[in-house]
């Protein structure tokens, strides 16, 4: 469980980073970057949320059977 900690803080951290160098000045061309940045980390934490939820799921059904 650490260890999916960790890797949910670090795509979030990065969000936070990227939403505020997008907040700066910057050229529509580096706009464009964090932006697509920003995007595969926000899939990331999906993907790791979704993953989280399904381990969730199982380890529930798993204990249910042996009630």
């Amino acid at each position: 469980m650490s260890n999916m900690s960790h890797q949910l803080k670090t795509p979030l951290s990065n969000v936070v980073m990227y939403r505020d160098m997008l907040e700066g000045p910057l050229t529509a061309q580096q706009r464009e970057v964090f932006l697509a940045k920003m995007k595969a980390q926000v899939e990331k934490l999906d993907w790791l949320l979704q993953s989280l939820f399904k381990m969730v799921r199982l380890e529930q059904g798993a204990g249910s059977s042996f009630a």
